[in-house]
């Protein structure tokens, strides 16, 4: 299981940091309107100042969804470690748990990155 452990911190910190080197040429408006980067929908796609507005949002959701993985990847490996002492001696329950959560950690971040994003652009795009 200690494998499964470090397979899931490894993912957390490369997940997160991806996040955040994606969201960073949003974040300072350097993509332009395309069909393949960004934060793409009829309504960013139809107007270039909603691409913008829309993108530099996005992006901003993405690095904070980035940072939260990361942080939350330290939190569950350290409590893996620190909380059950010994995880090899541990029912297959908790290792089930453990997975599942490890596996959240992973998604909502970015789940909930997109639904802000989708809410910011109803707002500037009607």
């Amino acid at each position: 299981m200690t494998a499964l452990a470090m397979l899931f911190l490894i993912a957390h910190l490369s997940t997160g940091v991806l996040n955040i080197l994606i969201a960073l040429p949003l974040i300072r408006r350097r993509i332009p309107p395309n069909g393949l980067y960004g934060f793409r929908t009829r309504k960013t796609r139809a107007n270039e100042q909603v691409w913008y507005d829309a993108n530099a949002y996005s992006g901003h959701c993405l690095k904070l969804a980035g940072i939260a993985t990361i942080a939350a990847g330290f939190i569950l490996y350290s409590f893996y470690f620190v909380v059950l002492r010994d995880p090899a001696t541990q029912p297959p329950r908790i290792q089930m748990i453990y997975l599942g959560v490890g596996l959240c950690i992973l998604t909502l971040p970015v789940l909930a990155s997109v639904v802000a994003s989708y809410r910011h652009l109803h707002r500037i795009a009607p």
